[in-house]
């Protein structure tokens, strides 16, 4: 037996079509489904009702005009139309009246109706993709949710392992440390969840995008963005841990680096001076915590603490140096003063690890502004 395909429209979109457009037009306007069931109508009372005319058009394929009125059976003078979708009749529209003076406007309406439908299906489809997309990453970043389960509905909306988790804030630009509230991105999170193989969702603050594949969502870059793309999870398990951690993170914007994307459409790349490890290591510290690492590099400057991240980075002093332009009789006197100031000394592996957490600590407090572009 042939499957039958699902009706163009649910009754209260047909019936918010019919109260769109009956103040414009003078006639009685019926939608049908392909039953020949009537729907929505400006005349309450006929809704329920077969309407023998419809069962013309779907039969026929073809508009059907009605000339005769026949008050026994119901029947009245109009046009009726087909209204179609993916190459079949879902429906019809019907226009009470002489034929020869609506056919045009029955045209008219049955087009605008298509294109009504169409567009309201629109939204309801993007309203659930975005429901579905917050209500998955937010039993993500809770933690407390069935790894299986969320494999099972991932695999459903066709988002397949490895995944690739991304966080981003939009900062204030007269305050680094003040995320403005993402709620008028909506249609950039409409867009990313148009997108096959992504999902997005606005929550904690921050936009959060997961991908099928090793590679970072794009979904354009935001003014004054900070952003975290966290390595692929090959498992559900590694994923959720992830997506725990940021959602730590999400209170703590202060460790969230300045994306570099000249535009839309570029690989937004992380500063090189960040390692998400360590950023994942303060985010998950109770803030308790997080202020007494902070205090070890309290008295550090901008720029001492820019050298701790960059002997971080580099396998030498002297590679640090060329790391950040400066001389290496200049790197060598930062060092010193690094030393004085914290009693570490960051060219020993253990106590530069003291101090590379200490300045993620601090950025965390907000004291210090150090990932920024």
């Amino acid at each position: 037996m042939k499957k039958r395909a699902p009706e163009l429209m649910t009754r209260d979109m047909a019936q918010h079509v019919i109260d769109t457009i009956k103040p414009t037009v003078r006639h009685n306007i019926n939608i049908m489904d392909s039953h020949g069931v009537i729907i929505a109508a400006v005349d309450p009372d006929r809704v329920g009702t077969h309407h023998a005319g419809a069962l013309q058009v779907v039969a026929a394929q073809n508009s059907v005009e009605i000339w005769d009125r026949d008050d026994e059976s119901g029947v009245r003078p109009g046009v009726n139309i087909p209204l179609w979708h993916d190459g079949a009749v879902r429906g019809v529209v019907g226009l009470t009246g002489n034929p020869d003076e609506v056919r045009s406007t029955a045209e008219l309406i049955a087009l605008t109706v298509e294109l009504l439908l169409t567009q309201e299906r629109q939204i309801n489809d993007d309203v659930q993709r975005d429901t579905q997309a917050r209500d998955v990453l937010a039993a993500l970043s809770s933690g407390a949710s069935d790894p299986s389960d969320l494999g099972s509905r991932l695999s459903a909306l066709s988002i397949l392992g490895p995944w690739t988790l991304a966080v981003s804030l939009n900062i204030d630009a007269q305050d680094p440390l003040r995320t403005v509230t993402p709620g008028r991105l909506s249609e950039r999170l409409r867009r990313l969840n148009r997108t096959p193989g992504v999902m997005a969702a606005e929550l904690f603050g921050a936009v959060w995008t997961l991908r099928s594949g090793a590679s970072a969502p794009r979904g354009g870059k935001l003014v004054d963005e900070r952003r975290i793309a966290v390595p692929a999870a090959s498992s559900m398990a590694q994923l959720q841990a992830q997506a725990v951690t940021l959602r730590h993170a999400c209170a703590t914007p202060g460790i969230f680096p300045a994306v570099n994307a000249s535009t839309e459409s570029d690989e937004m790349q992380q500063p090189p001076m960040w390692r998400w490890e360590i950023a994942s290591v303060v985010a998950s510290m109770p803030r308790t915590a997080i202020s007494h690492r902070a205090e070890v590099v309290s008295k550090l400057t901008r720029e001492q603490c820019r050298t701790v991240l960059a002997l971080g980075e580099h396998s030498s002093s002297h590679a640090a140096a060329a790391g950040l332009y400066i001389h290496r009789n200049t790197m060598a006197q930062r060092i010193d003063q690094i030393i004085a100031r914290t009693g570490h000394d960051p060219r020993i592996g253990a106590e530069l690890s003291a101090l590379l957490l200490s300045v993620y600590a601090r950025a965390a407090l907000g004291d210090l502004h150090i990932f920024g572009s």
